[in-house]
């Protein structure tokens, strides 16, 4: 015990006499060539005896206070921003968990996430830049979307390895040929398919189960073609017009679950929106009819409902065009990606064609449907500028190249002179 006490004498000094202090027992033990139960002994004697005030150190994590404990009564705590440190770093994990997952550039995303935006940037060097085969994320999109619409035809589950040759038209099952994507990826890898596949199971939209690949309901939600297409040009407008309904029911539900404080599907399910888009009920009872429908809903949203319906369905019959062309079937893939917003250069990437091949195809849909909204296959600065041109100028095609910026390609202002030329003309 003497040897001990000279030990933190000499080490500590005198401020070991007037104050608690933090003693290193490795060194101790180095020091005195003593076992650590040795050293806890001899402590927990002199402690004993009175010689010195010993606290044995915690097998625990614990906290030191640096500062005085404040009192309860003039603790003041900022839950605001406790919160918003919460939101914040909450959010940064997030990011991490979507750089892990991004099938694009990485360093492109590291630069968008410091907010520089560098549209089809590529850095040459990380793993998604270096696969052999790097496809754009509108073509991911597409096929994201063609592979959940199959699910959806086929009572939203298939086996997984009929997947690629329905979609590519090699299978030669003649319930294949039932689908209305079938063979609509033909120009599409195995690998491609996979990609999109993967990134479905990635977001949770499908899963697999003993081989087979079902469709769930957050999967079901993101799906933009939901009802059936076939090749008529009335149920082309039919799809076209359940659609906007859905949407326009859907915008009607988030403000009822603004209102109510209750989430969207617990106000009403996408399942039976679509139901409800389909089939236009007008009247209360007619709404009732829709199965799934409740008392509940109807007090929440019925009445709205019903407005929305017969607003639109009124609309619709102000609208109607007699005698309008029909489009030729080998184009309604080309008008599904422009009335779905993808810019020209997408829609090529998608259908693996050439730029100038795809607006040849956009000139022949522009003569069989001049009111269809082409805007969205340019960017915004190109469309202004080839207008500014087309407004102020009687200049031909290959004169206006020479006046625009050299960005520009004929493809599109071939696309722009065709509708300018058909909307004087109609």
């Amino acid at each position: 015990m003497k040897d001990i006490i000279l030990l933190l004498l000499r080490e500590y000094g005198e401020r070991i006499s007037s104050s608690m202090i933090k003693i290193d027992l490795t060194k101790i033990k180095k020091l005195l060539n003593l076992s650590e139960s040795q050293i806890e002994e001899n402590f927990n004697l002199l402690s004993y005896i009175g010689i010195l005030e010993y606290d044995k150190p915690s097998a625990f994590s614990n906290v030191q206070l640096i500062t005085d404990r404040v009192d309860s009564r003039y603790l003041q705590v900022d839950a605001k921003k406790l919160e918003k440190t919460k939101l914040h770093r909450q959010k940064r994990l997030e990011k991490v968990v979507e750089y892990a997952d991004t099938t694009n550039c990485r360093f492109k995303f590291i630069l968008d996430y410091f907010g520089e935006n560098v549209k089809y940037y590529r850095c040459g060097k990380c793993d998604n830049c270096l696969n052999k085969k790097h496809n754009s994320e509108p073509m991911i999109n597409y096929l994201e979307e063609i592979i959940i619409k199959t699910l959806h035809e086929n009572k939203r589950s298939l086996k997984v390895n009929r997947l690629y040759p329905v979609l590519s038209g090699k299978s030669k099952a003649v319930t294949a040929r039932s689908f209305t994507t079938f063979g609509t990826c033909a120009h599409y890898s195995k690998q491609d398919v996979q990609q999109a596949l993967d990134r479905l199971l990635t977001q949770k939209k499908v899963f697999i189960k003993s081989d087979l690949l079902f469709l769930n309901e957050n999967g079901l939600s993101t799906l933009t073609d939901f009802f059936e297409e076939v090749e008529t040009e009335d149920s082309l407008n039919g799809y076209e017009s359940n659609l906007i309904l859905f949407n326009e029911l859907r915008a009607q539900r988030k403000l009822a679950s603004t209102k109510y404080l209750q989430p969207a599907n617990l106000i009403c399910s996408d399942s039976i929106l679509r139901e409800i888009a389909e089939k236009k009920p007008d009247t209360p009872s007619k709404l009732f009819d829709i199965k799934g429908f409740s008392q509940r809903m109807f007090n929440k949203v019925g009445e709205d409902f019903l407005f929305v319906i017969k607003e639109f369905l009124k609309m619709s019959e102000n609208q109607k065009i007699p005698n309008k062309k029909s489009v030729p079937k080998d184009l309604t893939q080309t008008i599904s990606l422009i009335n779905k917003g993808y810019r020209l250069e997408d829609i090529a990437n998608i259908m693996k064609l050439p730029v100038s091949l795809v607006s040849l195809q956009i000139e022949s849909i522009i003569e069989y449907q001049p009111d269809i909204v082409i805007e969205k296959l340019f960017d915004t600065k190109e469309l202004r500028q080839i207008l500014d041109k087309l407004n102020t100028s009687n200049l031909d095609i290959k004169e206006l190249k020479a006046e625009l910026p050299h960005n520009i390609s004929y493809a599109k202002i071939r696309i722009m002179l065709t509708k300018k030329r058909l909307s004087e003309e109609n």
